[in-house]
């Protein structure tokens, strides 16, 4: 029989992992950026562009 091995992170806040928490922050600023970029795009304007590198931290 085989045993349920889990591995247990170290960084943890009241017993919860960090990671779970963290993950979407970088997600929703990617997309925010090329929501920037593609709407920059569209109304021809040089704003989206700096809003999205503004998000991304270039």
């Amino acid at each position: 029989m085989q045993q349920d091995l889990r591995v247990r992170t170290t960084a943890q806040i009241a017993g919860h992992p960090i990671h779970p928490m963290l993950v979407p922050i970088p997600i929703a600023c990617f997309i925010g950026a090329l929501q920037d970029v593609v709407t920059g795009f569209l109304d021809n304007q040089a704003r989206g562009a700096s809003a999205a590198h503004a998000a991304i931290g270039d």
